[in-house]
């Protein structure tokens, strides 16, 4: 009978020994989290306030490229040197804070903005086919690839990770507002920013980018209240979401917008 009950308890230690072997460090959890934000890696706490449906509906997370993309080659070959390091852990809150690393190629990001807001851009489409000829190239050195570096805190409770699930919430329900909203805006701002690149393309000394615009307002009446408007979702947008940042492809628009808001002024006066 002894005999049973110590085989037992030495069962019971082997279990547990090989238990904690196996569970992973806050650094490794943090760093995969980073990696590839998962559901599963959540503390259970927060699956109970978040669904997964909401998760992922909130997670920024980039397609991984396709074959079938203009610059698949490139795109592939930049994520791939893309690496996460945990760089320091504190304890705050009975939560174990991991300061996340991750290095990435700087060029991605010029990348991202291409394919996501910027696809017209003659100017980077013609930098990015060098680049891809370049990596084609037995001779390239990828050290000489330049590379950023971004820090995020990442928060570590006993089963998972803490996100904080009841602002994610509300951050959903922001996102859900904003949406009609930032479809409107992203509609007229990609409509202006095609006429803005064409005026600016053939503007020269003697026609100016003031003097197309002051033509062109003419045949299109609807240039200015169209702006005017753009300036009102902007500004209903920024009101539910005070942190909201400009896209890129706003973020040009709005400082042509500017320029044609001046002008009109100037021509009233």
């Amino acid at each position: 009978m002894n005999g049973i009950v110590t085989n037992f308890l030495l069962v019971i230690i082997l279990i547990a020994g090989l238990s904690s072997c196996s569970r992973e460090s806050p650094e490794e959890i943090a760093v995969k989290f980073a990696e590839k934000p998962s559901y599963e890696l959540l503390a259970t706490s927060e699956k109970a306030i978040l669904t997964i449906a909401e998760f992922n509906e909130l997670v920024d997370e980039q397609d991984s490229p396709k074959p079938t993309d203009e610059f698949y080659k490139l795109d592939k070959y930049l994520l791939e040197r893309i690496t996460f390091n945990a760089k320091k852990v504190t304890k705050v809150d009975g939560k174990t804070v991991v300061l996340v690393e991750w290095k990435y190629p700087t060029f991605i990001s010029e990348l991202y903005s291409y394919k996501t807001w910027d696809s017209k851009n003659r100017e980077f489409r013609e930098k990015a086919i060098n680049f891809t000829k370049a990596i084609e190239s037995s001779e390239f050195n990828p050290e000489d690839i330049s590379y950023s570096t971004s820090e995020r805190e990442i928060s570590i409770l006993e089963d998972g990770v803490f996100v904080d699930a009841k602002a994610m919430k509300a951050e959903l329900e922001i996102a859900k507002k904003t949406k009609p909203l930032l479809e409107g805006l992203n509609k007229i701002a990609d409509r202006y920013n095609s006429i803005f690149s064409m005026i600016k393309l053939n503007a020269d000394k003697n026609i100016t980018f003031e003097k197309y615009i002051t033509a062109m307002s003419k045949k299109m009446p609807d240039m200015l209240p169209d702006i005017l408007k753009a300036t009102d979702l902007l500004a209903e947008i920024r009101s539910l979401d005070p942190t909201y940042e400009l896209r890129f492809n706003q973020e040009s628009f709005f400082e042509d917008a500017e320029k044609v808001i001046s002008i009109h002024n100037s021509a009233e006066n």
